[in-house]
C-alpha cells in the first residue's frame, strides 16, 4: 500500500495510493464541463438560441471562475486552514447546485453565476489536492499525473458529452454531469479531515519514507512571474489554433480532429513525464517545454502545408501539457509547505482565463504575425526569468555546501 496511516488520527494519513486516486477522479469529475467547453459553448448556441458574444461571455465565466476558485482555495488552504474534507465536499456541493441551475436556468445571469461557481468550484478543488501532492518527498511523479486529468476531461468530456447532448440535450447533460459529481462524493471519506497544507511534514509514495524537510527561503517570485506570462501567451495562442488553421485554407473537420488528437499529446506527455519521473532533471524538463512552444509557434508565423501545420499543433501541445507538472514540482520542492505551489496553480489559471482576451487585444491592434512574435518573446522571458531563478538556487545551494565544509573544517 502508497502511504501508512498513523493510528493517532486516520483523518490525517499519509497521501496513499487511496487518496491520489480520489483526488484524480474527483477532479476530473469537476472538470469535465470545461474540458469539454467547445460542444457545450455550440449547444448554447443551437438549442437555447444564444448568440454568438453570449454564449461567449458564459464560457469566459467557467475559466474566469478557474482564476478566481484558485485565489480562493489559495485563502482558504493556507490562510484560514479549512479541512480538505469540508473543502472538496463545499465544491462539489456547489459544482452539483451549479450544473442544476445551468440545467433549468434560462435567462443569462443565473447561466453565467452557475459556470462562474462551476469554474471556482473545480479550482479549489485541484488547489486542495495540490497542496497536498506538492508535500510528496517526490511531487514530480504525481503532479504530472494529477495535471495530466485536465486534459484527460477533455478528451473523455468531449465524446461523452457529444453522445449526452444527441440524447437527452443540454439540460440533461448537465443534469448527468451533476449525477457523476454526486457519485464523486463517495471519495469524501478517504481524503483527510485535517487542513490541507497546515502539518509541516512531507509524505512520501511508492513506498517511500515520509521525509521533513524545512521551507528553503529561496526568491521563488520571478518564477510565479514566468508562469503567469507564459501561460498568458500560450492559453491565448492556444484559443486561436483552429482559427490559424481556417486561415491556412484547411478543413474545419481535419483541425478539429487534430485538435483532439493534440489534447491526447498533451496526455501522453504528461503520463510519459509522470513515467520517467527524477530519473531527469526537472531544470531539463521545463527547458524543452518553453523550446517546443517557441519552435511550434514560430512555425505557425509560415505554414508550409498541412504536415508543417499538424506537427506545430503537436509540439505546441507538447510544450503546453510539459511545464505545469515540471514548474509546479520545482516549487513544490523549494517551498515543502505547499504554498508556492498553490501560488503557481493561481498564476496558472489566471494566465489561462484572462489570456485568450489579451491575445484578442494583441490580435485586433497589431495583427496575428506580431501577436506570434510577441508570443515568442514572452515564451523567451519566461525561460530567462525560470533560469535565473534556477541560478540563483545553485549558487545558494553550493554557499551552504560551502559553509557546511568550513564549519566542519573548524
Amino acid at each position: 500500500m502508497i502511504g501508512r496511516r498513523p493510528a493517532e488520527d486516520a483523518g490525517d494519513a499519509p497521501l496513499g495510493l487511496k487518496l491520489f486516486i480520489a483526488f484524480c477522479c474527483v477532479y476530473l469529475i469537476a472538470d469535465l464541463s470545461i474540458g469539454a467547453m467547445p460542444i457545450l459553448f455550440g449547444a448554447f448556441v443551437d438549442e437555447r438560441h444564444l448568440a454568438l458574444e453570449v454564449a461567449g461571455g458564459i464560457a469566459t465565466a467557467e475559466t474566469t471562475g478557474l482564476a478566481v476558485g484558485s485565489l480562493l482555495g489559495f485563502v482558504l488552504i493556507t490562510r484560514v486552514s479549512i479541512a480538505a474534507r469540508t473543502l472538496a465536499a463545499a465544491s462539489l456541493a456547489v459544482s452539483i447546485v451549479a450544473q442544476i441551475v445551468s440545467a433549468m436556468g434560462v435567462d443569462i445571469l443565473p447561466l453565467m453565476v452557475a459556470r462562474l461557481a462551476s469554474g471556482m468550484a473545480a479550482a479549489v478543488l485541484q488547489g486542495v489536492a495540490i497542496a497536498w501532492i506538492s508535500r510528496l518527498s517526490s511531487p514530480q511523479r504525481p503532479l504530472a499525473i494529477f495535471v495530466g486529468m485536465a486534459f484527460l476531461a477533455g478528451a473523455i468530456g468531449i465524446p461523452l458529452f457529444s453522445w449526452t447532448l444527441e440524447c437527452w440535450g443540454l439540460a440533461g447533460t448537465f443534469l448527468f454531469h451533476a449525477g457523476l459529481l454526486l457519485a464523486a462524493m463517495a471519495c469524501l471519506p478517504i481524503i483527510p479531515a485535517a487542513p490541507a497544507a497546515k502539518k509541516p511534514a512531507v509524505v512520501g509514495m511508492a513506498g517511500e519514507e515520509p521525509t521533513a524537510r524545512p521551507a528553503k527561503g529561496r526568491a521563488h517570485w520571478p518564477m510565479l512571474v514566468a508562469i503567469a506570462l507564459n501561460f498568458l501567451f500560450n492559453g491565448g495562442v492556444w484559443v486561436y489554433l483552429e482559427r490559424v488553421g481556417q486561415w491556412a485554407g484547411f478543413e474545419v473537420a481535419r483541425i478539429a480532429a487534430l485538435l483532439g488528437l493534440g489534447m491526447f499529446v498533451a496526455l501522453a506527455s504528461t503520463v510519459a513525464l509522470a513515467i520517467i519521473g527524477s530519473r531527469i532533471r526537472t531544470v531539463w524538463v521545463v527547458l524543452f517545454g518553453h523550446v517546443a512552444l517557441i519552435i511550434a509557434t514560430a512555425a505557425l508565423l509560415s505554414i508550409d502545408g498541412w504536415a508543417w501545420f499538424a506537427g506545430a499543433i503537436l509540439v505546441f501541445h507538447m510544450g503546453m501539457a510539459l511545464l505545469p507538472p515540471a514548474m509546479l514540482s520545482i516549487l513544490a520542492v523549494i517551498d515543502p509547505s505547499g504554498r508556492s505551489a498553490l501560488q503557481g496553480m493561481v498564476a496558472i489559471n489566471i494566465g489561462y482565463a484572462v489570456g485568450p482576451q489579451v491575445y484578442s487585444w494583441v490580435v485586433a491592434l497589431y495583427g496575428f504575425t506580431v501577436s506570434l512574435g510577441v508570443a515568442i518573446a514572452v515564451f523567451g522571458i519566461s525561460l530567462f526569468l525560470f533560469l535565473w531563478v534556477q541560478a540563483g538556487a545553485g549558487r545558494r545551494r553550493d554557499a551552504n555546501i560551502d559553509a557546511k565544509r568550513l564549519g566542519r573544517a573548524q
